[in-house]
């Protein structure tokens, strides 16, 4: 099934087009983006620090692999409330 990911803007990236998952050290502290054939898209943005932008980027990555088995159309979120990765049933 499809899998999405939410970016900090709003936008959804296919997960089957994704081809990198990143951290990086900003200004406001560590960002993970997802790239494909456009310019990375931030997904989470202002971790505290290397570990936690880690952690982040590899539950995105277990997040995508887990979600393309539901059976419905999935989107992947950094809830940045609650500083942790979710998925949601994607619907019109």
């Amino acid at each position: 099934m499809d899998v999405w990911i939410e970016t900090t803007a709003g936008t959804l990236v296919k997960a089957s087009s994704t081809t990198h998952i990143s951290m990086r050290q900003s200004d406001s502290g560590w960002d993970v983006s997802v790239s494909a054939s456009a310019a990375p898209a931030p997904f989470a943005t202002g971790l505290a620090d290397k570990d936690a932008a880690r952690s982040v980027r590899n539950t995105l990555a277990l997040s995508m692999s887990t979600a393309a088995n539901a059976k419905e159309p999935q989107v992947v979120v950094y809830d940045d409330q609650d500083l942790r990765v979710s998925c949601y049933t994607l619907a019109a």
